[in-house]
C-alpha cells in the first residue's frame, strides 16, 4: 500500500490573515493546498511567486486578474495562473464569502509551517473554536 495523507479540512481551524482573510493548510510532497476565505473588501493585492497556482473558486464571486486580464470567477470556476505572472484577486460584490482552494507546485513549505505553527500554539478550546466558523455551501454539512 502506497503512502497517503487524508484528513478533513471541517477538522482544521481557520488562521487568520487578514481581516477579508483566513485559510487552512494542508500540504503533501509535491505540492500545497489553501483552502482560503475571502470577504467582500479585500484589499488587492497584485503579486506574482514561483508557483504554479491553480485557484478554484467554490463559493461567491470574484474578479481575477491576471497577467491583466479580467476574469469573473463563480461557483466551479478554476484558472490555473503560471509561475512568475502577475495576479489578484477583487472580492467586491460576492453575496456570500468567497471560497477558494488553490494548489501550489511545488509545496510551499514556509506557508504550511506558519499554519503549523499557528495550529500548535492553540489550546484545545481555542483549536475547536477556530474549526468553526466559515461553512462552504453544498460541501460542508
Amino acid at each position: 500500500m502506497g503512502n497517503y495523507i487524508t484528513g478533513n479540512w471541517n477538522d482544521m481551524p481557520w488562521e487568520p490573515v487578514k481581516p477579508t482573510l483566513a485559510h487552512k493548510v494542508f500540504t503533501g510532497s509535491l505540492g500545497t493546498a489553501n483552502l482560503a476565505v475571502f470577504t467582500n473588501g479585500h484589499p488587492i493585492n497584485p503579486h506574482k511567486h514561483v508557483y504554479e497556482q491553480f485557484m478554484m473558486i467554490l463559493q461567491g464571486e470574484c474578479d481575477c486578474y491576471v497577467d491583466g486580464e479580467k476574469l469573473r470567477l463563480t461557483p466551479g470556476s478554476w484558472v490555473m495562473i503560471p509561475p512568475e505572472v502577475m495576479h489578484y484577486m477583487e472580492v467586491y460584490d460576492s453575496s456570500c464569502p468567497v471560497i477558494n482552494l488553490d494548489i501550489y507546485l511545488p509545496k510551499r513549505d514556509e506557508r504550511y509551517d506558519k499554519y503549523k505553527n499557528f495550529c500548535d500554539s492553540l489550546s484545545p478550546e481555542e483549536f475547536a473554536k477556530a474549526c468553526e466558523g466559515f461553512k462552504i455551501k453544498n460541501y460542508d454539512k
